[in-house]
């Protein structure tokens, strides 16, 4: 899978989607969902890489805890048949924001 064809599925989300970062003072106000690619592995045989698997992090940024959004995410996930993992969870004090974390594999 492609990041554009990522990108199309995580837009049908239906809140405000960008790859690695908003431009600045085009932040929305969240929830929001930035993603990104962090690394990659292909699948080896023969002398020869016949397949790649791309590591994307997907972070869901909210103003409060919403458990909701966090289904319809690992929903939407499921869905498109995505193999994903829970990674972090945390509170940016200094912004007043949840980080939830999730390791996506696109293959």
């Amino acid at each position: 899978m492609k990041l554009s064809e990522f990108a199309a599925i995580m837009k049908a989300l239906g809140i405000p989607c960008r790859y690695r970062q908003f431009k600045k003072g085009e932040q929305p106000k969240p929830p929001y969902v930035v993603y990104y690619q962090d690394g990659e592995d292909n699948l080896n045989a023969d002398n020869e890489a016949y397949h790649t698997i791309k590591s994307v992090t997907v972070e869901l940024i909210t103003d409060k805890k919403n458990e909701a959004l966090e289904d319809t995410l690992k929903s939407l996930f499921n869905q498109n048949k995505l193999f994903f993992e829970f990674s972090d969870e945390m509170y940016i004090e200094s912004e007043g924001l949840y980080q939830v974390i999730y390791d996506v594999s696109l293959i």
